[in-house]
């Protein structure tokens, strides 16, 4: 069985496989068409950047979005190791004046500026596309399932034609979140369905290089079927439901997420 998403440390910082086959495909097959410069990726909950790095080294213009500072901090240290650039996001979170600002107050850096940290929300963000490429790995349980919806939506609009979304989410038949169903420590949020929020217990946990962080507060998932309508209009290259394996909890639970791989129909081509 297959370790969840990320949680290999012998290949730490390896991109999610379906992203890479069918990425390389897709490009092969576009080779002989005009293409500008540089052509615009997105990334949205990019943890510590293993995604978006990869697609900073296949020379896309990556703009990556992520809410834990730590998280940015080492995708950056990775980035200048790496000698690419990533335009990144960073959600604050934190109280004070700004609160949490949405990408329609944040503006792009210009040419010649530092690409550094702008505040932002990508849950209620306006993605200023097209994109080539989008990849929401692994991000969407983290915010409310009305929210997760609303950012496929989005991610939707925002594509260009013929361009992909990359999508790894978690399901309801999960079995970490039906465990967390009945955990007292978990109560479900008024109003959402498939949300739950922590009320008690233990606020750390391990991460995957031994650092602790703060627990998750929120926990979603989605059905399958509200999946496909949030995305209706996208041709379905690659649907795969998978089962992962997770260490980070004791003991081990199993996930059980979905690979998609969705096309927005060219101008001009039948769907």
């Amino acid at each position: 069985m297959a370790r969840y998403y990320y949680e290999d440390s012998r290949w730490p910082w390896r991109p999610d496989a379906f992203l890479r086959r069918f990425l390389k495909k897709h490009r092969k097959q576009r080779k002989h068409r005009r293409q500008r410069k540089k052509i615009r990726a997105l990334d949205l909950g990019m943890g510590y950047g293993r995604n978006a790095l990869w697609l900073a080294e296949q020379g896309f213009e990556v703009e990556a979005w992520e809410l834990d500072r730590r998280y940015v901090a080492e995708a950056r240290r990775e980035a200048k190791r790496r000698g690419v650039e990533l335009a990144d996001r960073l959600a604050d979170n934190s109280p004070g004046p700004e609160g949490v600002r949405s990408l329609s107050r944040a503006r792009l850096p210009q040419a010649g500026e530092s690409r550094g940290t702008r505040l932002g929300d990508f849950t209620r963000a306006r993605f200023r596309g097209p994109y080539e490429v989008i990849v929401i790995s692994n991000a969407l349980h983290h915010v409310r399932r009305s929210q997760a919806l609303r950012v496929l939506r989005r991610a939707r609009r925002g594509l260009a034609p013929g361009g992909l979304l990359f999508l790894l989410v978690k399901l309801t038949r999960d079995r970490y979140f039906r465990l967390r169903r009945r955990d007292p420590n978990w109560s479900p949020v008024r109003g959402e369905r498939n949300t739950l929020r922590r009320v008690r217990g233990p606020a750390e946990y391990r991460c995957w290089r031994g650092r602790r962080k703060q627990r998750a507060s929120l926990l979603s998932a989605l059905e399958p079927a509200e999946v496909r309508r949030a995305l209706r209009g996208l041709q379905f290259r690659h649907y795969r439901e998978t089962v992962l394996r997770s260490e980070w909890v004791r003991p081990a639970v199993t996930h059980h997420v979905a690979e998609i791989v969705a096309q927005k129909p060219e101008k001009g081509r039948p769907r």
